[in-house]
């Protein structure tokens, strides 16, 4: 499968395209479920999203976000162009398992939320109480479920010397190690709950 991708590098892009749109989408989904159902059980503070540059987004979610869609059409140039045209001048295989495992992990992450909180909505009373996740431990919580992927990936690497785990490894890494230090930034947002009801 890895080697189809490195041979199809517009196919490579696309399936990237559809993990990055699913992140971005599902991200927007669980916003505006929070807001119906899931406030009464967790309050985040700054919000549901942990990335500052869609922290005001997501805020008030939209399906239609133009800075995604121009991130996205960059990304998928920067792969076509690296793997199509110029594929001497990187690692292609590496590169792209730093695109690919990176968008696998995040949107693992998005099943996951979307498993509890469907179980949530079909059985509300499987959880009682209120919880209020800081800023900072919603932080570290990605940063290390974002060093363990990049372990699992490392691993996959030594065990098979393929590039694309170590691309994987290499970037989930470089994620834990954001995260980590994104804990100690105030967030834009302190009560997005708030806003989202003025608008």
């Amino acid at each position: 499968m890895i080697q189809f991708f490195l041979h199809n590098p517009i196919i490579a892009a696309l399936i990237w395209a559809v993990l990055y749109a699913f992140d971005y989408s599902s991200t927007v989904w669980f916003a505006r479920y929070y807001q119906k159902t899931l406030s009464r059980h967790f309050k985040y503070e700054g919000g549901v999203e942990l990335n500052p540059i869609f922290e005001l987004d997501i805020a008030r979610p939209r399906w239609i976000n133009l800075r995604f869609l121009a991130l996205l059409t960059i990304m998928v140039g920067l792969l076509i162009l690296f793997g199509v045209f110029i594929p001497w001048t990187v690692n292609f295989e590496f590169m792209l398992g730093a695109f690919m495992l990176l968008w696998l992990f995040v949107d693992l992450r998005h099943i996951r939320n979307m498993y509890i909180h469907l179980h949530l909505k079909d059985w509300p009373d499987a959880m009682s109480g209120h919880i209020r996740q800081s800023y900072w431990l919603g932080q570290r919580l990605v940063s290390y479920d974002a060093f363990v992927f990049g372990i699992v990936y490392f691993l996959a690497w030594l065990a098979s010397g393929i590039q694309f785990f170590a691309g994987g490894s290499f970037i989930c890494f470089l994620l834990a190690g954001r995260h980590f230090f994104l804990a100690n930034r105030k967030p834009a947002l302190v009560c997005p709950i708030e806003i989202e009801r003025e608008l």
